[in-house]
């Protein structure tokens, strides 16, 4: 009996705790909120533009069925957009517009007569043929499309200094001839020191973010195609471009056009992709140099080291101005008037 009774009690216990779990559970279920309908959307509010529904190529004429009026977010309408067909419809694109992308007038034109390379001139611009090298051209990394500065070398005599160095150069050579003849010196051959007044050098950046048009010649001539019968000639070799289009304004043209006609040394620095902002630069001269890097002058001493130059195979391109020496010399030779010659 005393043991009917125990498991009698241990049932009850385990009913009593299975009952108050299922109440718990209820009492959750109805504490949770019910859910909650999704929030009504908001129209966003649209205008009709016209839009390209195909590509349309520079310097090609926009018919009726390249373009259309498609819906457009009203916060996000372009500049100067075109809403009127008429507006548009026969003008001339100066850039190549994409299919989807909408129609504003700074597209347009009414010029339906010039080459290729002045509809991709942006208004106001100019292009300008620019020489070359691997060294001044990046590598020939440079494409249409980049961005550069054109940074510029050149070198300053003072010119007082070069009249000077002008009239040691000829009044001292006729007063050493006149004194060889007073002193009946019949004839003599030595080199005079010349004095020359050392150039300046200095490194400037001149034309900032100037647009690349275009890398090498704009048209190549092709040959000719064979007769028949006639073997083809073979392809040309490639050879790296010696020149590039920039777009710059027309006093940065007038620039470039003098630098280069005085002999400046011109070397372009590629921008990054899209970096187009102004900055502002020191000009490099000596005195920056020795400032900025604080480099020590070395000391005065009486003898030099004589270096030989180390052979190449290939001579890499040098400025076009050599690096001159202060002093030079020269021939001169005298032979006394009453031996027949003259001096």
């Amino acid at each position: 009996m005393r043991g009917r009774g125990r498991l009698l009690i241990i049932l009850g216990v385990i009913l009593g705790l299975v009952a108050a779990g299922g109440v718990l559970y209820v009492m959750m279920q109805g504490a949770q909120p019910p859910p909650t309908a999704p929030p009504p959307e908001v129209a966003v509010p649209t205008t009709q533009i016209l839009v390209a529904i195909q590509n349309i190529p520079r310097a090609s004429e926009i018919l009726a069925d390249s373009v259309e009026f498609r819906d457009w977010p009203a916060n996000n309408v372009p500049p100067d957009v075109i809403a009127d067909e008429a507006e548009l419809i026969g003008k001339v694109v100066k850039t190549d517009i994409f299919q989807g992308q909408p129609i504003v007038r700074a597209m347009l034109t009414e010029i339906v007569v010039g080459s290729e390379a002045a509809f991709a001139i942006p208004e106001g611009k100019v292009a300008v043929a620019f020489p070359i090298t691997r060294f001044s051209s990046v590598g020939y990394g440079i494409e249409a499309g980049d961005h550069v500065d054109v940074l510029l070398s050149a070198r300053f005599i003072d010119r007082e200094e070069e009249k000077q160095s002008a009239r040691e150069t000829i009044d001292f050579r006729v007063e050493v001839m006149e004194r060889l003849a007073a002193a009946d010196v019949e004839s003599a051959s030595f080199d005079l020191p010349i004095f020359e007044a050392k150039a300046r050098p200095v490194t400037q950046l001149v034309v900032q973010n100037a647009g690349v048009l275009k890398v090498g010649a704009w048209a190549t001539p092709t040959p000719p195609p064979a007769e028949e019968g006639e073997e083809a000639p073979p392809a040309p070799l490639s050879v790296p471009p010696d020149m590039v289009i920039l777009v710059v304004s027309q006093q940065d043209a007038l620039v470039l056009k003098y630098a280069r006609e005085n002999n400046f040394i011109l070397d372009l620095a590629l921008r990054a992709a899209g970096d187009e902002a102004p900055v502002t630069a020191e000009a490099v001269t000596l005195e920056y140099m020795v400032r900025r890097f604080k480099i020590s002058f070395p000391p005065q001493l009486q003898y030099y080291l004589d270096t030989v130059p180390p052979v190449e195979e290939f001579v890499p391109e040098k400025p076009e101005f050599p690096q001159e020496t202060s002093i030079k010399t020269a021939p001169l030779e005298f032979v006394s008037p009453e031996g027949g010659a003259t001096p």
